[in-house]
């Protein structure tokens, strides 16, 4: 028999696991969407995605940024051939094992993903504007929870 405690956490597990798809798949890909469409580039969201990981942890392999997006090595190489012609990413090999062939942005690369932030928080706001000053300070106050929380679990 479950406790009062297990149920709760039953409720937010489920709870909590099914925030990251909505915010996935419904506000992120709407934003990025809306800021792509004022960059004039030939560029996916999904590139954008790789761009954004490697700003985020630097120089990797293949197999890193397909496990990280969950995307098959296949394709991955395919997406990334296309951001090398764009020369928004290189491949390096690896110093301590030539094996190794890592991926990392240019600076093409990375002013792209500056712009594409600036956009992005400008869609950001656009989208949220259609909220209430309450509705806006419920949500602040709800991320900042979430936020704080998150900090000490992960």
């Amino acid at each position: 028999m479950q406790t009062p405690k297990d149920e709760f956490l039953d409720k937010i597990s489920a709870d909590l696991l099914s925030v990251s798809p909505l915010i996935h798949r419904g506000i992120r890909r709407k934003l990025v969407m809306t800021a792509l469409a004022g960059a004039n580039l030939p560029i996916t969201p999904l590139q954008i995605e790789i761009i954004r990981l490697l700003a985020e942890s630097g120089e990797l392999p293949i197999t890193r940024i397909s496990e990280g997006l969950n995307i098959t090595k296949a394709q991955m190489t395919h997406l990334i051939d296309r951001l090398c012609e764009m020369e928004m990413v290189e491949r390096r090999t690896c110093t301590s094992d030539r094996r190794i062939i890592n991926i990392a942005l240019t600076q093409k690369g990375k002013e792209l993903i500056r712009s594409h932030d600036s956009r992005l928080r400008a869609a950001a706001r656009e989208t949220l504007s259609c909220l209430s000053e309450e509705e806006l300070g419920n949500l602040a106050t709800s991320l900042e929870s979430i936020q704080k929380i998150l900090a000490k679990t992960l």
